[in-house]
């Protein structure tokens, strides 16, 4: 026996109850969204928070990398310059975590990096498979443990 829903018993917009659900889920996600977009990598081997790896000439090399969060991209490019002025660094990145964009300062040069490759994984050895993949295929990637899960990504 199949039973029918009438159009009386299904939720409406006019029910208060749904608006303020609904107001309540966009305010939610435009905090999530507005809340410091930008990511400056730094090199910090006491404190870390994910490991990047890269290749050049054929031998694979890992980094220790820290992230400061900034609201603008004016901030996070001026504090990336004065890391490459104040110390050994040849170059900073810094992430735009809402367009999926990698910025990597140079002293003399900005190069941008916008495909992003990702993956999330509970497993550890997965999680190591697709480090090698992603740097084989596009020289490097960053993975991050975060809530129990490892962030993999990478840009190309």
């Amino acid at each position: 026996m199949t039973k029918y829903r009438f159009s009386e018993e299904l939720p409406t917009d006019n029910d208060s109850k749904l608006k303020k659900a609904r107001a309540r889920h966009i305010l939610n996600t435009k905090r999530a969204d507005i809340s410091k977009p930008y990511r400056v990598y730094t090199v910090n081997k006491e404190a870390y928070t994910a490991k990047g790896y890269w290749q050049e000439d054929g031998k694979l090399y890992k980094d220790r990398i820290s992230f400061i969060k900034y609201n603008k991209y004016q901030t996070a490019k001026k504090i990336a310059l004065n890391i490459l002025n104040t110390t050994t660094e040849v170059a900073i990145s810094i992430e735009d975590i809402k367009k999926s964009i990698l910025y990597i300062i140079y002293k003399d040069k900005t190069l941008v990096l916008r495909v992003k490759y990702s993956k999330r994984t509970a497993n550890k050895k997965d999680a190591i498979r697709y480090i090698k993949e992603y740097t084989a295929l596009n020289g490097g990637a960053t993975l991050e443990l975060k809530g129990g899960l490892y962030n993999i990504s990478s840009y190309k």
